[in-house]
């Protein structure tokens, strides 16, 4: 797993260290430099994958896009563009690979200065091989064309920015095949795989008695509709299309099939998990996050919402006063506020430091304070 990345001169980060855990979660104002961060780790999976690390770095792929070198480059206040962009990877013993890169063009591309010196063991981190999952902020699982290539031997869940384009594929493909790690499987549900099990969190995070159905539509076309199990009366078995039944549903679907399909040592990383959903869906799923984690999947998230954060906390007391049963123990979790330093124009960043019984003492000025500093308006 990573245990810190660092970047240098990239973006608005004139330096910035981020230690990584089994749960790290950035949050702060819009602007400040947290999808900066997802943004490096994407840049290096997309180079990889075109066996182009060990020279270059492409700005543009399938995962992300920056444009040229002058969007990458951190400016200083003064004006100046700096020569050289830097990220830094330390992970397993204390291990650490890194890549400095030549910034004095205006290329698509950034250019390796240090190739002498690099270490070839950064290809065991998860970023770089099959058990990684990016979700964006910009996903959509209904219809999706098929890739069997992607689905099947990569076993990805989106082709084209973390869309969560191909999930109806490879729930179809997966469904009845993958068999979820024991401490993911959802207490309700009598079977262990994919499609089941993907079914019982859905039903519980967003709404009871859901059914997830993943249809081959043509050999080209994949779909996923939802169907409602009510006990309580007769009717005759329908199944819904994605955009009659709320964004929510085709929103956290992804995500949901992404910690599912994992094990132990996957990377995951997942912009605004909240998006669409109600507090106790959000609350809940925070729930099956903090549960991946603790299972050995590494979890990195962006988010804009205390209901996170709070659930976050929630789960580490459960950690607590149940023994570590359920939940996520509070030092498997690491919590950054980004923010800009407005003088100078680059990120800070403060962890936060979470306390017994999932308090936090120390709240830097903007951490999630808009709900009191509303009440005190109001009172």
């Amino acid at each position: 797993m990573i245990k810190s990345l660092k970047l240098i001169h990239f973006k608005s980060h004139k330096q910035t260290t981020i230690n990584v855990k089994g749960l790290t979660v950035l949050c702060g104002p819009n602007g400040v430099g947290k999808s900066s961060f997802i943004q490096s780790l994407l840049l290096l999976r997309q180079t990889y994958f075109l066996n182009k690390l060990d020279s270059v770095l492409f700005l543009n792929g399938r995962l992300y896009e920056i444009g040229t070198v002058r969007d990458a480059l951190h400016v200083s206040n003064e004006g100046e563009f700096y020569k050289k962009i830097a990220f830094e990877i330390e992970f397993k013993d204390s291990e650490i690979n890194n890549w400095l890169f030549d910034a004095d063009s205006d290329f698509n591309f950034l250019q390796l200065v240090n190739k002498d010196s690099q270490n070839t063991n950064y290809s065991d981190l998860a970023l770089f091989k099959s058990n990684f999952h990016y979700i964006s902020a910009f996903r959509s699982s209904d219809q999706t064309s098929a890739k069997d290539f992607d689905v099947v031997q990569e076993k990805q869940i989106s082709y084209d920015k973390g869309k969560g384009d191909m999930v109806a594929h490879y729930l179809h493909f997966f469904g009845d095949k993958v068999e979820v790690i024991e401490k993911l499987r959802h207490p309700d549900s009598k079977f262990p795989f994919l499609k089941e099990q993907v079914s019982a969190w859905e039903s519980d995070i967003i709404s009871s008695g859901l059914d997830v159905v993943p249809e081959k539509v043509s050999d080209a076309q994949y779909d996923i509709r939802y169907n409602f199990n009510v006990k309580s009366i007769e009717v005759a078995e329908h199944n819904f299309s994605a955009v009659n039944v709320g964004y929510g549903l085709s929103y956290i679907l992804p995500i949901i099939v992404a910690i599912l399909t994992s094990e132990p040592g996957a990377l995951i990383i997942i912009e605004n998990p909240e998006a669409h959903l109600h507090p106790h869906s959000i609350s809940k799923l925070t729930e099956l996050l903090s549960i991946a984690s603790q299972a050995g999947i590494q979890i990195i998230i962006e988010t804009h919402s205390d209901h996170v954060i709070n659930g976050i906390l929630v789960q580490t007391k459960r950690f607590e006063d149940e023994s570590g049963i359920t939940g996520v123990d509070r030092e498997n979790v690491s919590i950054y506020q980004f923010d800009r330093n407005e003088n100078q124009l680059f990120t800070t960043s403060n962890e936060i430091t979470i306390d017994a019984g999932g308090r936090i003492f120390q709240k830097p000025e903007g951490f999630f304070d808009q709900i009191a500093t509303d009440l005190r308006d109001l009172l």
